[in-house]
């Protein structure tokens, strides 16, 4: 039998993403003012990541004058570029550790984008585990994703049913705005019902607040 020395090899590819040994390629990820270059090794890039195995290749890739590989992803912040990184290099993902929620949305978007699945795979049961407290944090960002990213598809069902059965809560929220958005998105067509009856039920609750500010 084969021995199997996987914390080995993770520890080693750990070091490279660190020390930078080897780099033959910049990434410059994000925008002014927090715009920043990350040393690579394209092969490793190309190996994990199907969107890279195309930007890396003769057709994409551009070489600076010290002739290393120049590549430059505006769209992706350099704090989301930073862990998607440290996941291609050493297959870990740091979710708890990030105090801004909509970074992890952020990931989401940007692992779709460079297609790596795995990772996509753990954002989706990360997100799927925590809805109700990413729903919490910003309902309209999520239904906005929702309805724009095909990514969310897999997630859209059971936050949609995790917004239905928190409706008066989120209601007295921001009942304005989320009305406008419902109404909008033909989404939510199938729970327009349930959402006009949370509304009726949270309405006195809403007039009571706007007469006691006055």
């Amino acid at each position: 039998m084969a021995a199997k020395n996987f914390s080995d090899l993770a520890d080693d590819f750990k070091k490279l993403y660190e020390t930078k040994e080897g780099y033959d390629a910049i990434i410059i990820a994000g925008k002014r003012p927090r715009m920043k270059e990350f040393k690579v090794h394209s092969l490793i890039l190309r190996t994990r990541s199907s969107y890279f195995r195309s930007a890396f290749s003769k057709d994409w890739a551009e070489r600076n004058d010290n002739g290393y590989l120049v590549f430059q992803k505006p769209n992706i912040s350099s704090l989301v570029f930073g862990m998607i990184l440290e996941y291609l290099y050493c297959g870990i993902v740091d979710f708890h550790g990030q105090k801004n929620n909509e970074i992890i949305l952020e990931l989401l978007i940007a692992a779709d984008e460079l297609g790596i699945q795995k990772l996509i795979n753990s954002v989706q049961e990360f997100l799927s585990q925590n809805q109700l407290k990413f729903l919490q944090s910003n309902l309209i960002k999520i239904f906005e994703l929702i309805v724009t990213y095909k990514v969310f598809d897999n997630l859209k069902k059971n936050f949609l049913e995790t917004f239905v059965k928190n409706c008066k809560y989120f209601l007295r929220q921001d009942p304005i705005k989320i009305l406008h958005f419902i109404i909008h998105h033909e989404e939510f067509n199938k729970y327009w019902k349930v959402v006009l009856e949370a509304i009726c039920e949270t309405l006195p609750y809403y007039l009571n607040q706007t007469t006691s500010v006055h």
